[in-house]
Order: C-alpha cells, then sequence, then structure tokens
C-alpha cells in the first residue's frame, strides 16, 4: 500500500468525526440516521467524485450566510430599514411596503420567512413594540442554545473552516490563502477564565467590527460601476472565537 503522508493520523481523524458526531447526537439525530448520512455522505464524497468536482462544489464552499443573521445586518445598515440616527425602525411582520417578511424574500425568495420570524422569535432575536411591531434584541445573532438556528451556524462555520484550510493547503498553490492562526498557552491560570473570556470578546468585537465595515464598503451593489454592472459578488467572512478547556472545573462546580 502506497503511504499518504498528506493524510490525517487514524487518532486526529477519529477525534475529528467524534465531535461532529456527538453534536448530531446532542442535537437528537438518532444513530440510526446518523449512520445512514454516514454512509451517504462517503459514497458522495468518493475521492473519484472529488477529483471530477471543482473546490465549490466539493460540500465544502458555503451560498448565502445564515438568513436571521442577514435580517439583522440588513436592519442595522439598510436605509430602508433605519432611521435618521441610523438606528432600526420598528417593522410589522408582514404589513406594509418594508416588512420583515419582504426584507426575507428579498435575501432569499424560496425561504419560508413565516418560519424563519417564528425561530427568531422563540430565541428572542426580536422583540414585539407596544404597537405591534418588532425590533432587533441585538445587532447580532446570539443564540445560547441547541436550537435549529445554533446548529445552522455551527455546520456552516465547519464547512468555512474545513473549506479554508483545503484552500491553505491546496498542492497546486493556484488557491488565494487565507489567514487561519491561533494565539495559545498551555497553562492558563485558571482565575484568569472569565478575564480571558472578557479579553478575548472586547478585542473580536472591535475587530469584527473594523472588517465589517471595510467588507460593507467594497460590496459590489455598491461599487459596481457602469463598465462592470454585472459583475457578482462573492461571499466573504471572518469567523472568531474563543476556546478553553475547562471542562474539569466546570464539571468540579456543578458538583458542588
Amino acid at each position: 500500500m502506497k503511504n499518504n503522508s498528506r493524510a490525517l493520523p487514524p487518532h486526529l481523524c477519529q477525534e475529528m468525526l467524534g465531535s461532529v458526531l456527538e453534536l448530531m447526537r446532542r442535537t437528537g439525530v438518532k444513530e440510526s440516521e446518523i449512520r445512514d448520512l454516514f454512509k451517504r455522505c462517503v459514497t458522495t464524497n468518493s475521492e473519484s467524485s472529488l477529483r471530477s468536482r471543482p473546490l465549490q462544489q466539493r460540500g465544502l464552499g458555503i451560498g448565502n450566510e445564515n438568513i436571521t443573521a442577514e435580517v439583522l445586518r440588513l436592519w442595522h445598515r439598510d436605509d430602508r430599514y433605519i432611521d435618521s440616527e441610523a438606528t432600526p425602525r420598528p417593522l410589522h411582520l408582514s404589513k406594509g411596503r418594508n416588512n420583515l417578511c419582504a426584507m426575507i424574500k428579498r435575501l432569499n425568495a424560496s425561504a419560508d420567512a413565516t418560519q424563519i420570524l417564528r425561530e427568531m422569535k422563540s430565541v428572542k432575536l426580536i422583540r414585539r413594540t407596544s404597537k405591534g411591531r418588532y425590533l432587533p434584541t441585538s445587532e447580532t445573532a446570539i443564540v445560547n442554545s441547541l436550537h435549529p438556528l445554533a446548529t445552522d451556524h455551527i455546520a456552516k462555520l465547519v464547512i468555512k473552516l474545513v473549506s479554508t484550510l483545503s484552500r491553505n493547503t491546496d498542492p497546486t498553490g493556484a488557491s488565494l490563502p487565507l489567514i487561519e492562526r491561533q494565539a495559545y498557552t498551555p497553562d492558563l491560570d485558571p482565575a484568569e477564565r472569565k478575564a480571558f473570556a472578557e479579553f478575548t470578546r472586547t478585542q473580536g468585537m472591535a475587530y469584527l467590527e473594523a472588517v465589517d465595515n471595510w467588507l460593507e464598503q467594497r460590496r459590489v451593489r455598491r461599487t459596481t460601476s457602469i463598465s462592470r454592472r454585472n459583475v457578482t459578488g462573492i461571499a466573504a467572512s471572518v469567523h472568531l472565537f474563543a476556546y478553553l478547556d475547562d471542562e474539569d472545573i466546570r464539571t468540579e462546580h456543578q458538583r458542588e
């Protein structure tokens, strides 16, 4: 058997698959369904089929962002949905010209706007005002439970990470490399856990705000000249997340 130096070590393959399977189990997917999905994925992503398809069709590329996140982004930036002070206007679910259902349909004509709004209400991404309209509760879509909106975000995050790593390890060197780095210490003082969470959150939000403003100024719809009106935009994003290996500490606190 020919040795493949680019292959992942078996223990890393097991850890990577195991983390995905654990997430699926926690979201309620049955073991029989996981086995069936795994077999279908192996068949679909066989080595021969991968060679015949471009990178963006290998299950590594993504389409639009999560619609709920796009709704919140538009609600805080689009002139149709903000007032003279650049704050979100209260909007009806379906009444009026610029309502939330219409906004979702502009993002994706085939989307089930009613279901999406129902889910946004259930996880408190939007709140009802005294006059029967709605406002966003936050500028970003933060869901603190394993709701379908959260699992959708997790799945797309994994896809994007794998896509970037595949791009950066392209043996042909034809792909444009993208940043993928980490800051790490093996022995953070446990007493600094909260300080770490707060520091990284503050610094991360400042960085993301700068990137978001940079991206907003370079969107096709805002910058395309008359001679380039047929230019199609591409999805571009930066993701940040912090990590703490404090499972033992959290378990001890739960026992107390």
